[in-house]
């Protein structure tokens, strides 16, 4: 089952890139799952349910314009946590472009998110889930 959340979870992301928001929650997020965001994220919050983790995603597109998402790395935890550590690329608003890197812990039930934690630190996401940084 770990090797199988790995693939999802990367091909959450390549969805992402490919289809956008819609689509990930849509084939990857269960109806009742929980995105939360850490400090630092722009108006951070809890948001339940698929559609309330879509109209954050597409709220923060509509801040900061589309965004590419590259997986850096993808770490099994071993309790059925994974943490994506990645980064968003886009042009800002003045059509300058930007990286940012962000984390995000996900946890998984038959093969669908339902919990992601946003971080925009690694260190801060490694901490959450008791891993040395």
């Amino acid at each position: 089952m770990a090797q199988e959340n790995t693939d999802r979870i990367r091909r959450a992301y390549e969805v992402w890139n490919e289809s956008g928001p819609e689509a990930v929650t849509e084939q990857f997020w269960a109806e009742d799952a929980v995105y939360r965001e850490g400090p630092g994220w722009p108006n951070a919050g809890v948001y339940r349910g698929r559609a309330a983790a879509l109209a954050r995603m597409r709220s923060l597109i509509d801040l900061v314009g589309p965004i590419e998402v590259r997986l850096d790395e993808l770490i099994d935890v071993g309790d059925g946590r994974l943490v994506a550590c990645a980064r968003m690329v886009g042009k800002g608003a003045s059509d300058a472009p930007y990286t940012q890197s962000f984390a995000v812990v996900h946890r998984l039930r038959d093969g669908l998110v339902i919990e992601a934690d946003y971080y925009l630190d690694r260190a801060q996401a490694l901490r959450a889930v008791g891993l040395p940084e």
